[in-house]
């Protein structure tokens, strides 16, 4: 080996060992919540937990939910079901009843919030908390949906008189939106999206419409909002209807000024399955908007706007990138993007990629863990390189199921198995879910 050569040799194994041991950890503290069920017990109720991330010593630990006392009732919303907004985090636990769970030290200590209103159906149950700034609100169901709204990080909470689907805030100005449907007063079947605008960060609102069946040419029997992005003073929603001539599609609208008001863009293809029913699937960073619906197979289809949402262009993505064993593999994924870098999970343990807001994309595999079969639910990313996945397990025989994490240092491009968790249980776990992760 000539001097040149060793030199250089030596040069690459300073850079790999940079690359793979020298990054800085997650940037911020990770929490997550799941559950499980213990194994040959089939009287075991499913468990909730807690996992939290301490960016100090980067380590993992789980704690089982304060003041748990009844079995685990899973329901749809699961990467919905728990959100972080700066030191304060709220979970909707899973008792049976409709319990909300709050943590003012981002996940350390939590406690069971004893400020809500009173919901008048006792069999209802929390299955979505989202926080944008200091404004949170949890969606619930029971003999019907609804929602109950803070503007103060928790420390008191009202019944909203309406349903509200989607939110977003920025800075003082709030945007909420509900699900449309009929009226029986309107002679015209006019189905109308309602509206809801706060210019004092969620402390009031005020109420508007946006007129669909006008704007479309059809008339609905019910129309949602699965996506919602605002950044400066461009707002966009795209959501799913059933109506009456055409039966299922998409729409997609836009406002340059905080919503008040509005255009449709029509000039998207439409594929059959037109969106995920995910409420990450939209992102706008400066003037460029990103969002994700599915085709016939299930796959992502990705567009990309780059004049704040008012044309649209179909991302040069081959889905054959992801092999045969993909279709229809996508159960709840969402974008997790940190400005115009953006990962999508899929439950066939890929990762798809991008670093400019959704023109180029790159696929990444996720590793195998020996006995332990898993699907992927979720990625969030505290920074443009540092992120964690996580999703369902379960065991064969051999080993207990554990909670399934990976954490990246390199954006997405090599994943690790978080192996160490303390507080596990000592007992043999055959089933762990993993409903959402927060930050």
């Amino acid at each position: 080996m000539s001097p040149k050569t060793g030199i250089n040799f030596f040069l690459l194994l300073i850079a790999l060992f940079t690359i793979f041991h020298l990054q800085p950890a997650l940037a911020e503290d990770v929490v997550a919540e799941g559950d499980y069920h213990l194994a040959n017990n089939s009287s075991s109720p499913y468990i909730p937990f807690y996992l939290l991330h301490d960016v100090a010593t980067d380590s993992w630990s789980m704690s089982k939910v304060p003041g748990y006392n009844g079995p685990s009732s899973q329901v749809n919303g699961r990467d919905k079901i728990i959100t972080c907004n700066g030191r304060i985090c709220i979970s909707a636990v899973q008792t049976g009843g409709p319990v909300l769970q709050i943590s003012y030290d981002q996940g350390a200590t939590w406690s069971v919030a004893n400020n809500l209103p009173s919901i008048p159906d006792s069999y209802a149950a929390y299955y979505a908390v989202k926080c944008s700034d200091k404004v949170c609100i949890a969606n619930g169901v029971g003999s019907k949906y609804f929602s109950i709204i803070t503007s103060d990080n928790g420390a008191s909470w009202a019944l909203s008189q309406n349903f509200l689907n989607n939110f977003t805030c920025n800075n003082n100005f709030c945007l909420a939106v509900g699900i449309a449907k009929p009226t029986g007063d309107d002679p015209d079947n006019h189905v109308k999206l309602p509206l809801y605008i706060s210019q004092d960060a969620g402390n009031s609102w005020s109420a508007f419409q946006y007129d669909l069946t006008k704007e479309l040419n059809d008339y609905f029997s019910w129309a949602s909002a699965d996506g919602l992005a605002c950044h400066n003073k461009t707002c966009v929603i795209v959501g799913d209807y059933t109506g009456g001539n055409t039966g299922s599609g998409y729409y997609l609208i836009v406002s340059h000024d905080q919503g008040q008001t509005w255009h449709s863009i029509k000039n998207i293809d439409n594929p059959r399955y037109a969106f995920t029913g995910n409420d990450d699937q939209l992102s706008c960073t400066d003037n460029q908007c990103l969002f994700v619906e599915t085709d016939d197979n299930g796959l992502p289809v990705f567009y990309i706007s780059t004049d704040e949402g008012d044309t649209w262009i179909k991302s040069p993505f081959d889905s054959q990138k992801l092999g045969n064993n993909c279709g229809e593999s996508i159960e709840s994924f969402g974008l997790s993007c940190m400005g115009k870098s953006c990962q999508v999970a899929m439950n066939c343990r890929k990762l798809l990629m991008t670093k400019d807001g959704g023109k180029s994309w790159q696929v990444s595999n996720f590793p195998k863990i020996k006995n332990i079969d898993y699907s992927l639910q979720k990625v969030i990313c505290t920074d443009e390189n540092s992120c964690v996945a996580g999703g369902d397990s379960g065991n064969s025989n051999a080993v207990s199921a554990t909670p399934v994490l990976f954490t990246t240092k390199d954006g997405g491009l090599h994943w690790s198995q978080v192996e160490k968790i303390s507080g596990l249980p000592v007992e043999k776990l055959d089933l762990v879910d993993l409903w959402g992760i927060s930050k």
